[in-house]
């Protein structure tokens, strides 16, 4: 779970250099809450 924190957080320093900001903090975004979803049917 550490890791998958770190990979978002690399993704959204990505996106802060991105022209494409916006739109990658919605994707991050949706993912984050994707993830949540998954996480919250399993336990």
């Amino acid at each position: 779970m550490k890791n998958e924190t770190r990979q978002i957080k690399a993704w959204i320093n990505i996106a802060r250099q991105s022209k494409d900001y916006i739109f990658f903090y919605n994707f991050v975004t949706t993912l984050i809450r994707f993830e949540e979803g998954i996480y919250q049917s399993l336990h």
